[in-house]
């Protein structure tokens, strides 16, 4: 993780535009150390912003507690100036930007060792996520240029032939993955079956949704399931794909996408997986 930590005359720091000060203490602000944030990411072709739709800044002292929990202006956060000003006592803080937490992610835990962010079953929210670890002493003027990391994958869904099965409409797509991202931007926790929200039309089920990201060292399960109650089985097929570790190491962190397409046929069901070039990973026929 970089960043870049400037000392800033203190009369410009008094003066930036659209800067707000955020603070719940009641140390004089001329005893505490001034902090400007500004954030970067760059997708792996561009730097951009324009994928964020909200930031959450969590702050922690030395002891891993809690100190500020703070949604940042976005029209700061994609401006051209420092994000934010905030004025903080003398102390080591680990500061946590999480991009683009909706209503769906649970928030978890308080303290920055257990803390994570709990995903919704339908998928996660299109997360960025910057961390940085700094002391202040009072009087200091400080503004740390963050760079954010993309912290889940997008997967394509295209799952044709359903209009072959019975009850074609209680399908639908699922994947294992790990059930939150801790806030050192780690998968963890068990593994569970996200069931993203996709549309069906005359047997085809398509979309897109987020997951956490993985290494190449670790195999995902994809498949697709029925929960009729009337079905005679909850899945109709499903497979391990193991195939991503010379490739998917070094895009993690930014804007990586993955093709899934099933058809059923009536011979069975075929299964191909490509990266987001086009490159066919894995490409499996399996039997009814």
């Amino acid at each position: 993780m970089k960043y870049i930590c400037h000392l800033l005359p203190a009369i410009f720091l008094a003066t930036v535009p659209g800067c707000e000060i955020h603070d719940e203490q009641t140390v004089s602000v001329k005893h505490k150390a001034a902090v400007y944030l500004k954030y970067h990411y760059d997708n792996g072709e561009t730097a951009t912003l324009r994928d964020i739709r909200s930031m959450r800044l969590f702050i922690y002292d030395n002891e891993g507690r809690l100190y500020r929990d703070t949604l940042l202006p976005l029209h700061t956060v994609l401006g051209d100036g420092p994000v934010m000003q905030t004025y903080l006592s003398r102390g080591r803080y680990t500061f946590v930007s999480w991009a683009n937490i909706s209503d769906s992610t649970v928030v978890r835990q308080p303290d920055l060792n257990r803390a994570s962010l709990g995903l919704h079953t339908s998928g996660a929210d299109n997360l960025l996520y910057g961390r940085f670890e700094t002391p202040v002493v009072k009087g200091d003027s400080l503004r740390f240029d963050i760079d954010l990391f993309k912290s889940v994958f997008k997967i394509n869904v295209l799952i044709t032939g359903l209009e072959k099965t019975p009850h074609p409409e209680s399908h639908y797509f699922g994947i294992y993955n790990r059930e939150a991202l801790d806030f050192f931007d780690r998968p963890s926790g068990d593994l569970k079956r996200y069931r993203p929200e996709l549309t069906y039309d005359r047997g085809r089920l398509s979309g897109s949704f987020y997951t956490p990201y993985f290494t190449g060292d670790d195999d995902f399960t994809i498949g697709v399931y029925c929960d009729h109650p009337q079905s005679q089985y909850t899945r109709l097929c499903e497979t391990t794909i193991r195939n991503f570790a010379d490739i998917v190491d070094e895009a993690i962190g930014h804007d990586v996408e993955i093709n899934v397409e099933i058809a059923v046929r009536d011979t069975g069901v075929s299964i191909t997986v490509s990266d987001w070039d086009g490159v066919i990973v894995q490409d499996e026929q399996l039997g009814h």
